[in-house]
């Protein structure tokens, strides 16, 4: 979940994306379209690795 308060720009742009993310799979879902799936992988393992990263320093 995102802390909107705490969270500020990053947390705003973040849900912006999660919300674009969540659209684009209920219309790849309903056409079976694999392509947009992939685009949507795309988006999303940028944000992924840039948090195993985060808790990797955290944990240092």
């Amino acid at each position: 979940s995102l802390d909107m308060e705490k969270g500020g720009e990053i947390a705003k742009n973040l849900y912006s994306i999660y919300e674009f993310c969540l659209e684009e799979l209920i219309k790849a879902n309903a056409t079976n379209d694999k392509e947009k799936i992939k685009q949507i992988i795309e988006v999303l393992t940028p944000i992924y690795e840039g948090f195993k990263e985060a808790v990797k320093k955290i944990r240092e």
